[in-house]
């Protein structure tokens, strides 16, 4: 799995490892009960702190995204089986809203994050 980061984007490193981590698995590219690599191999590959790493695996850890077993690894837990809520809307328009600003930020049209998405969405763009 490939985890791209960029230290100069408004988001923070863990926040980008988390969303990188869940799109893989909402996206099947990464597949329930696979094996993730330890924080400090991924903190290694990705040249950062690991701190930053296991923030962001404790933050997948308890929304069920993963799942960590003490002395054996961490492993994909899949996809959190639970029914949007309104504090689950608020979040996804907030994550449109900012992917629209940066979208928007980096000269793109709306109709281009659009695209991007629905590519995204059908495994595309890998």
């Amino acid at each position: 799995m490939k985890i791209e980061i960029c230290p100069d984007a408004p988001l923070p490193l863990y926040a980008q490892i988390v969303n990188q981590l869940r799109l893989a698995i909402l996206t099947g590219r990464l597949q329930t009960g696979e094996r993730l690599p330890t924080v400090r191999q991924f903190a290694i590959d990705l040249k950062i702190n690991a701190n930053t790493v296991a923030r962001a695996f404790r933050e997948l850890d308890q929304t069920g995204y993963i799942v960590s077993r003490q002395g054996v690894g961490t492993f994909v837990g899949g996809m959190p089986k639970q029914k949007p809520g309104e504090r689950q809307k608020r979040q996804l328009i907030g994550v449109g809203e900012t992917a629209l600003m940066e979208a928007v930020s980096l000269g793109y049209s709306q109709e281009d994050l659009i695209a991007v998405i629905r590519e995204l969405g059908n495994g595309g763009l890998s």
